[in-house]
């Protein structure tokens, strides 16, 4: 009998109620079949007993029955499981045609089932000459198998059990980034022993949120490995977080060091036998000059090339600073409003829609007439730190600027001074004083005085100057 070129195994999938599978391949016994269920979504596998057969010495195959049906997301294989003996005797000149074609079937049979099986081995090209061989298993425990510079040699590398031991550790890392981010901060709290990096660990990253002030207290320098690591950082709306060394370590030369700013974050790591903190960073902002980025001073604490008045956050004058702009001069402009900075024109008049103070202003007044107006205007401004301040608008009241106590305004005037004026005397004979106010005749003291004096001022009292538009930070 003729044996097809059907390979096994042959699969079928397992539905819950059908108990009897095919296969496609020759068999000499029902012994040399093997049934094995595996679970598709977890790939566990169970060799099943087969309770009938049929196709027994077929080369088309048969069939096998199983005693339950297998459920629904299995795969049932039906495989060749023939030893690789040689049952068949000859004796003397006993060569029956049927006996030998029986023994080259199961030659041809053993010879399927190996060539299944080389078929689902790793195998090298057929350009490959040298097919590299393992080292010895002491050699090869807990460890990777990998491939050496030309690829002909197999190298092992650190193996499976540390592997795991990694997993394990940035398992734990990733719970105590969890419990960090949502550990309930109090008042003054210090951070326990459990919170923080075990002595051979390298990063924990604890969040605070909180708006009261929360104290940390870094592990002895002493009972950890030089590789620690471990950051800190502060979300917006938290109090102030102050970081404190154990007994006689040092942060960057100091007992501690406190973290002020919304979103900052510092990395602390080992150097000289002190902490240093050696990174700082924005939570979930990435360093760079693209849109969107958060602009880092370079190695030698410079800026990097990037426009400055792309920079957002970033003012040269302190909130309540009056300052003046020459925005007469073309390509001169306001300070810009977008960003988190935020900046008032004190000129009258401003407070509308689309003007430059709107939602920035309110309760605007203005009263008098030139030279003697007065103007002012109340910060409406959540963020801002003088929110519902009054300040003078100087753009439109024009007062000047003068050193002294802030905010003390005076209006025009002349200093007190007096003037001799040359007359004569009653008998007009001799120089002498006399108070304003003669008569015409000059006989009459305290009569009205008719000079014809004339006034060659102005409406005020000023320096020679030139004009500039005054603005003021407020956020």
């Amino acid at each position: 009998m003729t044996v097809e070129n059907s390979l096994p195994p042959t699969t079928t999938d397992g539905d819950g109620s059908t108990v009897t599978f095919p296969y496609n391949f020759m068999v000499l016994a029902e012994n040399e079949l093997q049934v094995t269920q595996t679970v598709a979504a977890t790939g566990e596998e169970t060799i099943l007993t087969i309770t009938e057969s049929t196709g027994i010495g077929t080369p088309a195959g048969g069939t096998i029955t199983v005693a339950t049906a297998p459920t629904a997301g299995t795969k049932i294989s039906v495989d060749s499981n023939i030893t690789f003996t040689q049952p068949q005797e000859y004796d003397g000149n006993e060569l029956y045609p049927e006996t030998v074609e029986q023994g080259l079937d199961r030659l041809t049979i053993q010879n399927q089932g190996q060539e299944t099986r080389i078929n689902r081995a790793i195998r090298i090209a057929v350009s490959d000459v040298v097919a590299p061989s393992l080292p010895p298993a002491v050699q090869r425990a807990n460890k990777f198998v990998g491939f050496g510079p030309d690829g002909t040699e197999i190298v092992m590398t650190e193996g499976a059990a540390a592997s795991q031991a990694y997993v394990d550790m940035a398992e734990e890392q990733a719970d105590r980034a969890v419990n960090a981010a949502n550990y309930p901060y109090t008042s003054g709290e210090t951070k326990s022993a459990s919170f923080m990096p075990g002595t051979d660990e390298t990063l924990t990253i604890f969040t605070v949120d909180s708006a009261s002030a929360v104290a940390v207290s870094l592990p002895a320098i002493a009972s950890v490995a030089s590789a620690y690591n471990i950051g800190i950082c502060r979300t917006t709306g938290s109090g102030t977080v102050t970081i404190t060394a154990d007994g006689s370590d040092l942060i960057n030369g100091s007992g501690g060091i406190a973290i002020t700013s919304d979103y900052l974050c510092l990395d602390f790591t080992i150097s000289g036998g002190e902490w240093v903190v050696r990174d700082k960073s924005i939570v979930g902002v990435q360093i760079g000059t693209a849109a969107g980025n958060i602009v880092a001073l370079d190695e030698n604490s410079k800026l990097p090339a990037v426009d400055g008045s792309s920079l957002i956050g970033i003012s040269g004058h302190e909130i309540g600073e009056p300052f003046p702009v020459w925005d007469h001069i073309t390509g001169v402009s306001a300070p810009d409003n977008s960003g988190a900075s935020k900046y008032i024109v004190l000129t009258a008049g401003e407070d509308g829609v689309g003007e430059y103070n709107e939602g920035l202003v309110t309760n605007e007044v203005v009263s008098g007439s030139d030279p003697t107006i007065t103007a002012t205007v109340d910060i409406d401004y959540a963020s801002s730190p003088i929110d519902g301040q009054t300040v003078d608008l100087i753009n439109t009241s024009r007062r000047f600027l003068r050193p002294g106590t802030s905010g003390t305004t005076a209006d025009s005037a002349l200093g007190a001074h007096t003037h001799g004026v040359l007359t004569r005397d009653g008998g007009g004979a001799s120089p002498g004083n006399m108070p304003l106010g003669w008569s015409s005749g000059g006989s009459s003291p305290g009569a009205a005085f008719a000079g014809g004096a004339t006034s060659t001022g102005d409406a005020e009292t000023r320096p020679r100057y030139i004009g500039a538009t005054y603005y003021m930070r407020i956020a």
